[in-house]
């Protein structure tokens, strides 16, 4: 079975020609990542601003053995983890449109690695401004799991990357 696992959709757009700044938050369900937006509504969006609302589903994992057929469960749980990503793009929506109505909003769900599906995205958008929360990770977990923030701060050098706590 043959995937793109770079594949995006738009879930929301509401056409960002015009404005004069465009910012990417990255979303996730975490806690920080509410934080982030909740922090760009307050301080950094203008009225003719448009926000660009991102979140990348992690890549499907495929544990089966070879004379196994999981094409099924695979496909059931990539419909899983795409509802799931509309659904809280969705609520980043609500938010965004409740604090700001004026604020004109892209919302895509992607797939693959966080942090190079982000700095595609941001350059594929031309974005002005690039804001992500930090989970705060220590430098062990983040050395292992890998820390998207601190990754975005140090590859995306065209525009400023703001790291929310």
């Amino acid at each position: 079975m043959q995937r793109d696992t770079h594949a995006q959709q738009v879930v929301t757009d509401d056409g960002l020609t015009g404005c004069s700044r465009t910012i990417l938050v990255a979303v996730d369900d975490s806690t920080q990542s509410r934080s982030a937006l909740t922090w760009t509504l307050q301080n950094m969006v203008r009225a003719n601003d448009a926000l660009i609302l991102v979140h990348i589903q992690p890549k499907t994992p495929l544990f089966a053995k070879a004379d196994v057929d999981v094409t099924d469960l695979i496909l059931t749980l990539e419909e899983k983890l795409r509802t799931e990503s509309h659904v809280l793009l969705a609520e980043a929506v609500r938010e965004v449109r409740k604090a700001n109505p004026a604020v004109k909003v892209k919302a895509m769900s992607g797939k693959g690695d966080a942090r190079s599906r982000i700095i595609e995205i941001a350059a594929a958008e031309n974005v002005d401004c690039v804001v992500i929360g930090s989970r705060g990770f220590n430098k062990l977990k983040a050395g292992i799991l890998g820390s998207v923030s601190s990754y975005l701060v140090n590859h995306i050098t065209q525009v400023p990357v703001i790291v929310v706590k």
